[in-house]
């Protein structure tokens, strides 16, 4: 069955001497991975840029239900913005974003909310003139609702947040985080858009790593500690 959808490029990998096989977020099917046979050859028609992390894509394709691999047909490039000519790191963020959501989330999960999300940072990304500080945190904290995991503000005034429990409460125990972490946490998501230093960063940053993998996200898995390292300063 042949069937057209918005997509958004996520990894790829070569396979053989000329194709490579592309795991893209789709509107209509969710995360499916796709064989493009001949791209790298020179005479192909489609273009390897086109399959860049987080790059806007319209695609045609022939879908068989169950099958590990789809054959893509056709593929248009939507805001063209090449991640080679992006800043370094409007480029790390793109990489980033790829690789979690690419390990994160299950093929064949349809979840339009989630890809209109993604699609909306994308857009972000190569609209403004230079991301601000805190877009990775405010992405991954975000995201988390999407992912059914965000965190429980009832009780935001309480000095601790438990990572397990994904609240605050009032007793330390084993899962919370220390005071002064908790804090840095409260007061981000109180106020998402204030300036926060290169040290809260940082902290925010680790302490979403291990919220979602407390959840049983794949946070430790991602090939990209140096990117990681590079987003907190």
């Amino acid at each position: 069955m042949d069937f057209k959808t918005k997509a958004i490029a996520l990894t790829y990998i070569k396979h053989g001497e000329t194709s490579i096989i592309s795991k893209i977020l789709t509107e209509k099917k969710g995360i499916q991975s796709f064989i493009i046979k001949n791209i790298r050859s020179k005479k192909s028609k489609k273009k390897l840029n086109c399959f860049e992390p987080l790059q806007q894509l319209e695609i045609t394709c022939n879908y068989k239900k169950n099958k590990a691999l789809q054959y893509i047909k056709e593929v248009s490039v939507i805001n063209f913005q090449n991640v080679a000519f992006l800043d370094i790191n409007k480029k790390l963020i793109c990489l980033f974003i790829a690789e979690l959501i690419s390990k994160n989330i299950q093929e064949n999960q349809l979840d339009n909310e989630l890809f209109n999300y993604v699609w909306k940072q994308r857009e972000l990304i190569v609209s403004c003139s230079k991301t601000s500080q805190n877009f990775i945190v405010k992405f991954l904290y975000n995201l988390s609702a999407y992912l059914g995991i965000q965190p429980n503000l009832e009780n935001i005034n309480r000095p601790f947040f438990d990572i397990e429990q994904g609240c605050f409460v009032n007793i330390k125990n084993l899962n919370t985080l220390e005071e002064d972490e908790s804090l840095i946490l409260k007061n981000f998501i109180l106020k998402q858009d204030s300036f926060i230093c290169t040290k809260e960063k940082k902290s925010l940053i680790n302490t979403l790593f291990l919220y979602y993998e407390s959840h049983g996200y794949k946070m430790k898995s991602l090939n990209s500690p140096i990117i990681i390292d590079l987003l907190k300063k």
